[in-house]
């Protein structure tokens, strides 16, 4: 075939050539129906938006040995193919034209500039593939209109409410109203953006109810809403939450909110001037025992000893619950425990469970039971601190434990550190201030010992220099100082009062 014949034939397909979005850089043309005519290298020129003009790359293909599919493209007057008619995938619109033709040492000119609207024989194959996602709608509550438009446009109904999804939206910025009846129009702050591919999860939003109403919801629903403008004065209302209730006075409404197995919830709202209230309650379902908590835990009990158990019954909510607790040993032989008191008696040797039951509820520990023999591990004493004054006595106590926590019998000596400050008898513990300071009061059995500490200060009453009553019974004077100043009448068994002169 001649060169000249060869170019005629192409020039008649020069408006047909067929393009393709490839997942590797750069587009090809596919060429097989050229082959016929023998080999040739086309020049396609290739941009995207804005602007068909912008050349963005330059794509030479030869027609030999080409293995990619063969496509025809249908054009529409404006030189235009709607992509999903060809299975296009890509998100951008492409513009293409194949500009020119070279065959051996001819060069087809297919269109001379790069310009759309300029270039009369159109050889552009235009895909207008737009990238979409969704967005989903949330409101609290649900069943609100949806209007929507890209930012800078007047939003209009979508014919779709909350919580309905709106799909294949074009990607970008969309300003969106949320509307109601009985709640007022909610305007978007910011648009949303709707991303290639993704779903947009606006929410959930709060819708404000309108002037005069009170949109009352509860966790979990159901529950009888109670109203009144006092919390003295509410009234079933005959509805159940979630419930919008309209017409009502400007100023205080109270609610009690009351469903089965819960524990009834109460509040007090105020509707102002403009707008209503909302109120969102989570009921807490009624107290039950759960647990039971068991001091002490795993304790060693000398053989003929006691001890004394307690329990405390919980809620679910780590709360104390009100519940009578019955005891039990495992293994009576070790030991046995009153049932009512929790009190464990030790009888030989070994261990026994010992259980808090309440109901189906139920916790248990181990009690040990051992034939060690006790011996002094502490002594306290109390006060720990004594703070005294010049001339007066106190008492100081002894409490002697042996290893097991127990009580331990056994007598004490007394002692005080500084003899000058205060002393005390090493037999009964009592302890005489005698001067300002501080001493260290020890109480000792064996090599055990413990320690207190008595502060000792000077009294801070003045004693009457020289005082005495003189006379009989009915009459006596009052002698202070040497001098007489006063007479006074004595009844017997009469208190005379007197007080300190300055």
């Amino acid at each position: 075939m001649t060169d000249t014949s060869r170019i005629e034939k192409l020039q008649t397909k020069c408006r047909s050539l067929i393009v393709e979005r490839t997942y590797t850089p750069g587009f090809t043309i596919s060429a097989d129906q050229y082959n016929s005519l023998g080999p040739f290298i086309t020049v396609l020129h290739v941009s995207y938006p804005a602007g068909a003009n912008k050349i963005v790359s330059i794509v030479q293909v030869r027609t030999i040995g080409s293995d990619i599919c063969v496509r025809d493209v249908l054009l529409d007057a404006a030189g235009s193919a709607n992509a999903a008619d060809y299975n296009v995938s890509d998100t951008h619109m492409i513009y293409a034209m194949l500009k020119s033709v070279i065959v051996g040492q001819n060069t087809i000119q297919c269109c001379n500039t790069f310009d759309y609207t300029n270039c009369t024989t159109s050889n552009y194959i235009r895909f207008t593939v737009t990238d979409t996602g969704d967005v989903q709608f949330l409101s609290n509550p649900s069943g609100a209109q949806i209007w929507l438009a890209p930012t800078g446009q007047t939003p209009i109904y979508q014919n779709k409410t909350t919580t309905d999804t709106i799909a294949n939206l074009p990607i970008g910025d969309y300003d969106y109203i949320l509307k109601l009846t009985n709640f007022k129009d909610y305007i978007s702050p910011q648009p949303v953006t709707i991303i290639k591919d993704q779903i947009a999860i606006v929410g959930p939003i709060n819708l404000i109810p309108a002037e005069g109403c009170i949109y009352l919801t509860s966790s979990p629903p159901g529950a009888q809403i109670f109203l009144g403008t006092t919390p003295a004065t509410v009234a079933n209302t005959g509805f159940v939450t979630p419930k919008l209730i309209c017409n009502l006075d400007l100023g205080q409404h109270c609610y009690k909110l009351v469903l089965a197995g819960y524990e009834y919830k109460t509040g007090c709202i105020t509707l102002l001037t403009g707008e209503g209230e909302t109120t969102v309650d989570t009921l807490r379902e009624l107290p039950v025992l759960t647990d039971i908590t068991i001091s002490p835990l795993s304790p060693t009990v000398t053989v003929g000893r006691t001890r004394s158990f307690s329990a405390t019954p919980m809620d679910q909510y780590g709360d104390p619950f009100p519940a009578v607790v019955t005891w039990g040993s495992s293994n009576t032989y070790v030991g046995i425990i009153n049932p009512d008191n929790g009190v464990f008696s030790a009888q030989n040797e070994g261990s026994t469970v010992i259980t808090a039951t309440s109901g189906t509820v139920n916790k248990s520990t181990i009690a040990t039971v051992t034939t060690e023999t006790p011996v002094l591990t502490t002594i306290t004493v109390s006060p720990t601190t004594l703070p005294i004054e010049i001339g007066n006595s106190n008492i100081f106590t002894a409490l002697p434990k042996d290893q097991f926590g127990d009580p331990f019998p056994t007598t004490v000596i007394w002692g005080s550190s500084n003899t000058n400050i205060g002393t005390i008898d090493s037999l009964t513990g009592i302890f005489t201030a005698i001067a300002q300071g501080s001493t260290i009061i020890t109480a000792t059995s064996g090599i055990i010992s413990g320690i207190a500490v008595a502060n000792v200060t000077s009294s801070i009453v003045t004693p009457l220099t020289q005082f005495g009553i003189f006379g009989n019974i009915n009459t006596a004077a009052m002698i202070l100082g040497g001098a007489m100043i006063a007479s006074v009448m004595i009844t017997k068994y009469q208190k005379v009062q007197t007080e300190q002169i300055p």
